[in-house]
């Protein structure tokens, strides 16, 4: 069965001792993906990895055995060398094709996104520009 974290947190009984688990979950795998300029990615991981500390603690406590992998990606197209490993290794599964697949597929759209995001805020600082030229003095 496979489960998300906040699923087996959510299904864990309200008010139980913390080493409460769900007996059909033995490992959790959260894949974390996030976006970085390439020059962030490192302070970029360490972030996340802070982040859902507090999150692997309590599973842990409660018998799981948890594995954090941390996706980093760059806005301008660039793939983090950590990302291939996590999908291959550590018990994801994917064969060295399909995780070269899906790195290639995220990061185009990562440039994408990049590329809108920058485009809607130029055009909402051109349009900012226009409006202040036009005002009176």
């Amino acid at each position: 069965m496979v489960k998300g974290a906040e699923d087996v947190m959510r299904d864990a009984p309200q008010g139980q001792p913390d080493n409460t688990r769900d007996a059909d979950v033995d490992e959790i795998h959260l894949v974390k993906v996030a976006f970085a300029w390439d020059t962030r990615w490192y302070s970029t991981l360490y972030e996340k990895i802070n982040k859902y500390e507090p999150l692997l603690r309590t599973l842990r406590r409660r018998g799981y055995k948890v594995f954090l992998h941390p996706m980093i990606f760059g806005v301008t197209g660039s793939v983090n060398e950590h990302n291939e490993r996590a999908l291959t290794k550590h018990h994801l599964g994917f064969r060295r094709k399909e995780a070269a697949a899906l790195l290639k597929t995220i990061s185009g759209k990562a440039v994408e996104w990049a590329t809108k995001i920058r485009n809607s805020q130029n055009e909402a600082e051109r349009e900012l520009t226009s409006k202040n030229s036009k005002k009176p003095p």
